[in-house]
């Protein structure tokens, strides 16, 4: 199988998680989309690439839940589609911002620790 079309079969499949849980509200953990400003679009226009993300991001400004949904892709690892107005380059950059502050913040606390203990 090719990667491109691999690829595509993973994005249609989240679109039609994205679609079925705004239309239709069967997941708890992505309630939260019933309240979005996505819910009066098309998913195809969430899952774009290029120079369309950029557009596709300007979706979600002003939405209620963009930090919900935000927290949420991140939490999931969502790799395709716009999610709380980040793309999926973004939201990658985010995790290792996070990742590299939450192992600061462990080595501190570890020399606090030794120092301590001294």
């Amino acid at each position: 199988m090719e990667t491109g079309t691999h690829v595509q079969q993973i994005t249609t499949q989240r679109r039609r998680k994205l679609s079925t849980t705004i239309y239709l509200g069967n997941s708890e953990d992505l309630a939260f989309l019933r309240q979005g400003s996505c819910t009066t679009q098309d998913p195809d226009e969430l899952f774009v690439g290029g120079a369309a993300q950029q557009k596709a991001k300007k979706l979600c400004r002003g939405c209620q839940v963009i930090a919900v949904c935000g927290n949420y892709a991140l939490r999931n690892r969502e790799e395709f589609g716009i999610w709380g107005g980040k793309t999926e380059r973004e939201r990658r950059a985010e995790l290792k911002r996070r990742d590299n502050t939450a192992r600061r913040r462990m080595l501190a606390a570890a020399a606090d620790l030794q120092e301590q203990a001294s």
